[in-house]
């Protein structure tokens, strides 16, 4: 389920950050992603895509391309920021 910002302004205000790469407005930003658990979502969602990773990396037999994809996706699960 996408995130939803509601508020007009708030809306605006991501939509300015990520049309024109403007981070200047970034405390107000952070603070609206906050507010709607923007970040715990977006790791969420990475995890159950790393999660898919490494199950469909299973059939692909062991070598060292296959250990690097499986230590890619075991780093951006363990990634805290």
């Amino acid at each position: 389920m996408p995130l939803k910002i509601r508020k007009g302004a708030e809306k605006a205000t991501l939509s300015n950050a990520i049309t024109n790469a403007d981070s200047s407005n970034i405390d107000n930003i952070v603070n609206i992603l906050l507010s709607v658990n923007a970040f715990e979502y977006s790791r969420k969602v990475a995890k159950n895509e790393s999660t898919k990773a490494l199950k469909f990396l299973e059939v692909i037999p062991n070598s060292e391309y296959r250990s690097a994809l499986q230590l890619l996706c075991e780093l951006s699960l363990d990634r805290n920021s």
